[in-house]
């Protein structure tokens, strides 16, 4: 019993702890007088999930990082309060911070969040614009889902809508992003190919349906790939970069093998890792899913259950384990914000 005794001791002195420190975070942000010391504090209360009551005033800051942290700490400890001064940052000068008061607004169903969306992507920068085309793939329906198409032609968001059509779970897509496989920027084919495995389940690691990468010179190389990233933020990094080990497939090979399983794919329902419905779907796809494409599921379902759900990907994998547990018994019908 001593070592059990020893556990729970500490157990409990960590959490007192963790109590006391949230408790210090929450003083100080009220209490902090310089922005980036203010910015810095309310990043770590919405990573810590910590109502630090009204932060109205860090909205007006002119410190970009403190608009968009207020942004995102809005969620917690919420208030109807906040919808004025979060639907002002919708017209924020600052991209990222119009996203971030974006997915804020959304987790209550903000029709001018998702308008604001629907702008960045015609009129956003190629990151911003990308995350609004992630955000529209997962939250609006299949009369919203002309948009990511439509921006297949624009080659400086192609990357960010390929991924989109993937992360749609709309099988109607599956079609045309075939039709990418034979692109001669390499990326994109390997972006189709993952959008592919993304709605259908199919196994990229299946060399039967692998070709062989065309031997380029490195200046052809640099020329058809994507442009590096400048921003090292988590949101622009799940849109837009190529892993290396994502295949280039054969395209008549796929095709066939989809005309095989398209009978099983009702274009009515979503479909994610082959998996049919929203929510199971989205478990499936957090349990088997890339990283990349798992942040993207945890961030729907947080919006679609007005953050009772929130899977912490990135965190340790007990705390995982028990959110998707709390999932088992979860169905579409409860999912609450819809668009």
């Amino acid at each position: 019993m001593g070592p059990a005794r020893d556990a729970l001791a500490l157990g409990m002195s960590l959490a007192h702890a963790s109590q006391e420190l949230d408790v210090r975070i929450a003083a100080n942000v009220r209490a902090e007088k310089i922005p980036r010391a203010r910015a810095s504090l309310l990043a770590a209360s919405a990573a810590r999930s910590i109502s630090v009551g009204s932060i109205a005033q860090s909205a007006t800051s002119s410190d970009p990082d403190e608009r968009y942290h207020a942004a995102k700490g809005a969620l917690f400890g919420w208030t109807e309060e906040n919808v004025p001064w979060l639907e002002r940052l919708l017209e924020d000068d600052v991209a990222a911070v119009q996203l971030a008061a974006v997915e804020t607004l959304q987790h209550r169903g903000s029709a001018a969040a998702m308008w604001r969306c629907s702008a960045l992507v015609q009129d956003g920068g190629s990151e911003s614009a990308g995350v609004a085309l992630g955000l529209i793939a997962m939250l609006r329906g299949r009369s919203h889902h002309g948009l990511l198409l439509d921006s297949m032609n624009d080659a400086t968001k192609r990357p960010h809508a390929t991924r989109a059509l993937g992360l749609s779970g709309n099988p109607e897509f599956v079609e045309p992003l075939i039709s990418w496989l034979d692109h001669e920027d390499h990326s994109i084919a390997r972006l189709a190919a993952e959008a592919i495995a993304v709605i259908t389940g199919f196994d990229l690691t299946d060399e039967t349906f692998h070709r062989e990468a065309e031997v380029l010179s490195d200046a052809e190389e640099d020329r058809r790939g994507l442009p590096a990233l400048e921003d090292d933020e988590l949101d622009a990094d799940l849109v837009a970069s190529v892993p290396a080990d994502l295949p280039l497939l054969v395209p008549d090979l796929v095709a066939a093998w989809w005309h095989a399983q398209a009978p099983r794919f009702d274009p009515r329902h979503r479909y994610f890792v082959g998996i049919q419905g929203v929510v199971n779907g989205y478990r499936a796809g957090l349990k088997l899913g890339r990283t990349r494409d798992r942040v993207w599921y945890a961030r729907a379902l947080s919006i679609r259950t007005a953050g009772r759900f929130r899977v912490p990907v990135g965190s340790w994998e007990h705390l995982q384990s028990r959110v998707l547990g709390e999932l088992e018994h979860l169905g579409d019908a409860d999912l609450t914000v819809h668009f």
